[in-house]
């Protein structure tokens, strides 16, 4: 190897070009092929929502440790439009190298591309290379030969790393593993992007194991079809984005006063309305902690990584069925769909809860069957829809401990507080949140989600300039757990770093204990991800304001 050529840890990557022509294959597959060899990969979309046309760019990133985020520097872009380089010119600067294809002209002058970016071109070779995969990958090694690159002579030496078993996988598959793994055998949707990922992994692999699969015609159908097979026992989840989760709602009502399990995940997307189908946001908090009308518990999950995704998946199914509550899983487009690599999972470590339920040698030895039980700890004992001997009513009325209809006021009173304290109970249960970097420091950073791997990545930024800080990752939005209002009243100053534009998870920490006055917010809306350099750089324009305000 050359000594004299840069070596690279940390590769970003694009792909860009039409929508149709394979930006997202080409990413994927280099993902995979580098993930073979040791590396970390993690990629990023940028899609239009239509099925073909538009500029699409892929985005990779590979290196020996772990990021969840892409890089602030890109080393090369590939284009198959040159469109797609004036798309994309902001995210270049001069160590970048440009490949495009010059048979239709050089780069126009105002393309954007930085003075001192090198650029290497190819031509096309004809029909057959567009025609037959396997044909343009030997054409690509033919003018790479011509070219003269070889291992020892291209423009980087990649720093080899240490080849080991690893999952290349998006949230969104994580989830529907989870899922199938902890015993889910119904699952229900209807198509929206970005949550369809789910239902496409699950039609493919849950009936080998006996579950169902049901597409149907809307949402509504969706959260009722949800609700009968919960009734029957069998362990239910359904996905969708937000407007979907919006149709949803007087269904979630009916959970919440009939006491029916069932795992929703939310994908969430750039609202409102059809808004922006394609990118990231975070703007569904509300919607997932206070949707539906009158009051009923529910729980709210956040998972941050593909890790966390499969193993909240599997908390969200137990959850479900022990609190007999709607449990939410909030996604976001990034974490949904972004491909990243992971240790692999073993399914031999989870363990399932289907919570107190009642088989017919269980309700033969009862005198009553009470479905609405009052307990002290707000759950009552479930015998399946069928059971010999568990007859009862379900209805969205308010109903006694037998599950009749009653506007008694004490017996509302005694079923409000019934459902009510399932939310004491269960916090022991709740996943708690992940602290990541120096425990004593005095900058604090809050964020769930896409967000955590620019987070994690400004730690180290922020750490290189002296400036010591800490990230509060909570695991459960609802109920919302002391230990996240707490970390605001423990740091000089608090920083909610999330995708909306009015502030969300930072009101709601404040509305439940945390400290407004130290709460600040770092906002992205504009369905672009921020970069761990872009953060930083915010996080010290709040810093220095704040100690100008001191003064």
């Amino acid at each position: 190897m050359s000594a004299s050529r840069p070596q690279l840890e940390d590769l970003s990557i694009i792909v860009s070009g039409q929508g149709g022509d394979g930006s997202l294959t080409v990413i994927n597959i280099l993902a995979d092929a580098l993930r073979s060899v040791g590396f970390r990969a993690y990629t990023e979309r940028d899609v239009l929502s239509r099925i073909k046309g538009g500029i699409v760019t892929a985005t990779l990133r590979a290196s020996k440790d772990e990021h969840l985020a892409i890089g602030s520097q890109i080393d090369l872009i590939v284009v198959f439009d040159h469109s797609a380089i004036e798309k994309n010119a902001h995210r270049l600067n001069d160590r970048s190298v440009v490949i495009h294809d010059s048979s239709g002209g050089e780069l126009p002058p105002n393309s954007g591309v930085p003075e001192g970016a090198r650029e290497k071109r190819f031509g096309r070779r004809g029909a057959q290379a567009l025609e037959y995969n396997l044909d343009a990958l030997k054409l690509g090694h033919e003018l790479s030969d011509e070219a003269g690159l070889t291992a020892d002579n291209g423009l980087y030496e990649i720093v080899g790393a240490d080849p080991h078993p690893q999952m290349l996988i998006t949230g969104n598959e994580a989830v529907a593993f989870g899922f199938m793994v902890a015993g889910g055998r119904f699952f229900v949707g209807y198509p929206i992007t970005p949550s369809t990922d789910i239902m496409e992994w699950l039609e493919k692999w849950l009936p080998k194991f006996g579950g169902i699969v049901r597409q149907v015609e809307d949402e509504l159908s969706v959260v009722n079809m949800a609700i009968g097979a919960a009734l029957t026992g069998t362990r239910t989840m359904v996905a969708t984005s937000g407007p979907g989760l919006s149709l949803m709602q007087e269904g979630i009502g009916q959970l919440g006063m009939a006491e029916i399990p069932l795992v929703i995940v939310d994908s969430q997307r750039s609202g409102p309305s059809t808004g922006m189908p394609t990118k990231p946001e975070q703007s569904d908090i509300n919607l997932l902690v206070y949707g539906g009308h009158g009051d009923f518990p529910r729980v709210v999950l956040a998972p941050s990584t593909p890790e966390e995704c499969f193993g909240i998946t599997v908390t969200a199914c137990n959850l479900a069925e022990q609190y007999q509550v709607p449990v939410f899983i909030a996604l976001d487009q990034g974490l949904s769909q972004n491909l990243a690599t992971i240790e692999p999972i073993d399914p031999q470590q989870v363990e399932i809860n289907r919570g107190d339920r009642l088989d017919a040698d269980a309700l033969a030895a009862m005198k009553t069957y009470k479905r609405y039980a009052f307990t002290e700890n707000g759950v009552s004992a479930f015998a399946p829809v069928g059971t010999p001997g568990g007859m009862s009513l379900v209805t969205g009325n308010e109903h006694d401990e037998f599950g009749q209809v009653s506007t008694d006021a004490r017996n509302r009173i005694r079923m409000m507080h019934k459902r009510q304290t399932k939310l004491r109970t269960m916090q022991p249960d709740l996943p708690l949140a992940i602290t990541h970097g120096s425990d004593t420091a005095d900058v604090g950073l809050i964020g769930v989600g896409m967000t955590y791997g620019v987070i994690i990545e400004a730690l180290e930024i922020l750490d290189d300039r002296g400036i010591s800080a800490q990230y509060h990752q909570p695991r459960t939005l609802w109920p919302m757990l002391d230990e996240t209002p707490e970390f605001t009243r423990c740091t000089g100053c608090t920083i909610v770093v999330e995708y909306n534009a009015t502030g969300q998870l930072a009101r709601l920490i404040a509305a439940h204990g945390g400290d407004e006055s130290n709460i600040h917010s770092i906002l992205g809306f504009d369905g672009v991800p921020l970069r761990a350099h872009e953060l930083v750089q915010r996080v010290i324009e709040i810093l220095d304001s704040r100690r100008h305000k001191v003064a």
